[in-house]
C-alpha cells in the first residue's frame, strides 16, 4: 500500500515536471518568434528607410542629369530591392508587399541600362516620373511600417501602394519577344541604307516618346529584317533599313487606383487628327481615316494612303496616346 502511494506520487511528479518543461519550451518559442518577427520588422523598415534615402538621391541625380551619379544610385537601389525576400512571407498579404518591393528591381534596373544609352537622359521628365510614382509606393508602405511594433500586417494603404508598384515596375520587364519563323517578307524600302541599333532606337523615341524607355530589350531580327524592341506589355519593330516603324503596341497595366475617369474621352473630332498627326510624323501621309471598332478604350483608325495598301493606329480615347499601329502592309513590296 505504501509503495502504491509512493509510485502514484512519483508518476503525478514527473506529470508536473512534464506539463512545466511543456509550458515553458511554449514559453520560450513564442519569445523568440516574437524576437525574430520584431527582428524581421526592423530589418524591413531598415531597407525602405535606406530606399526612401537613396531615392531622394537618385532624384537630384536626375535634376542634375548625372549619369554617373544617376547609375550608382540606380544600382544601390536595385540591390536593396532584391533584399525583400530576405525574410520569407508567412501569409499571401506579406507575400504581395514583398512583391511589389521586389518588383522595383525591374524599374532600377531598365534606368540603369537606360543611362548608358547616350539619348536616353532626353526622357528626363519620363523617368523623374516614374522615380517619383515608385518612391511615393516605398515611403507609403517605410511609413505604414512605423506603426508596427511585433509583426507585420498589410494596412489598406500598404496593399494599394504594393499594386501600384508591381503594375509600374513589372512594365519594365525585358522578357524577349517570341516571333514566328518566316521568309523575310520583302519591302520597298530594302535597298534603302541601313540603321544601327541605336539610330532605330532614336527614331522609335521620336515617334512614340517616353513609352521607349519601357521597351529595354532589344534584338536584331535578321529574318524578318527589322529591330525588335520589347517588355512584358508592348513591342515595337523598326526596319533595319531605313528605320521604319512596321508596328507597335504598347498597352501599360491599369490599376485600381491610377484615377483615370474612363467616361472622360476626347472628341471625335480630335481623335482623327491626333491618328493623322501620327501617320505624318511615321512618314506616311493619309488624307482619308476610316474610323473601325472601339475596344477596350481605344479608337482604331484605317487608312489606305495606295490602293490595296492598308495602315491602322488605335488611339487611347482618354488622353490621346497612340498604343497601337501595324504598317507591314504598305511598305511590302509588289509581288510583280
Amino acid at each position: 500500500m505504501q509503495f502504491s502511494s509512493r509510485r502514484t506520487v512519483r508518476v503525478y511528479s514527473f506529470i508536473l515536471c512534464g506539463i512545466l518543461l511543456l509550458a515553458a519550451s511554449i514559453g520560450v518559442h513564442m519569445h523568440l518568434t516574437r524576437r525574430l518577427q520584431t527582428g524581421e520588422l526592423s530589418l524591413r523598415r531598415t531597407v525602405l528607410a535606406r530606399m526612401n534615402e537613396e531615392n531622394e538621391r537618385l532624384t537630384a541625380a536626375l535634376d542634375a542629369a548625372d549619369r554617373d551619379a544617376v547609375r550608382q544610385a540606380a544600382a544601390l537601389l536595385c540591390g536593396y530591392a532584391s533584399m525583400a525576400y530576405i525574410c520569407p512571407a508567412e501569409t499571401p498579404e506579406e507575400a504581395m508587399l514583398l512583391s511589389g518591393i521586389a518588383d522595383t528591381a525591374l524599374f532600377y534596373d531598365a534606368l540603369s541600362r537606360a543611362v548608358c544609352d547616350e539619348a536616353a537622359l532626353s526622357d528626363i521628365a519620363f523617368w523623374k516620373q516614374c522615380t517619383a510614382s515608385v518612391s511615393d509606393g516605398i515611403a507609403a508602405m517605410a511609413l505604414a511600417l512605423t506603426d508596427r511594433t511585433d509583426h507585420f500586417e498589410p494596412g489598406d494603404a500598404e496593399r494599394t501602394a504594393a499594386a501600384q508598384l508591381s503594375a509600374l515596375t513589372a512594365s519594365f520587364r525585358t522578357d524577349p519577344l517570341r516571333r514566328p519563323t518566316l521568309t523575310h517578307p520583302g519591302y520597298r524600302f530594302d535597298r534603302e541604307p541601313p540603321v544601327t541599333q541605336a539610330q532605330a532606337r532614336d527614331k522609335l523615341r521620336t515617334l512614340i516618346g517616353a513609352p521607349a524607355s519601357f521597351l529595354g530589350n532589344c534584338c536584331a531580327d535578321d529574318v524578318h529584317g527589322c529591330y525588335v524592341f520589347s517588355c512584358q506589355n508592348g513591342y515595337a519593330e523598326v526596319s533595319r533599313c531605313g528605320g521604319h516603324l512596321l508596328s507597335y503596341a504598347f498597352y501599360p497595366r491599369p490599376t485600381a487606383h491610377d484615377g483615370r475617369n474612363a467616361d472622360a474621352c476626347i472628341n471625335d473630332a480630335d481623335l482623327e487628327t491626333i491618328a493623322a498627326a501620327f501617320l505624318k510624323k511615321a512618314g506616311i501621309a493619309a488624307s482619308v481615316l476610316t474610323a473601325e471598332e472601339d475596344r477596350h478604350g481605344i479608337r482604331c483608325f484605317r487608312a489606305e494612303p495606295e490602293e490595296g495598301r492598308a495602315v491602322t493606329v488605335g488611339i487611347r480615347m482618354h488622353d490621346g496616346t497612340a498604343v497601337f499601329y501595324r504598317a507591314e502592309d504598305y511598305y511590302l513590296r509588289d509581288s510583280k
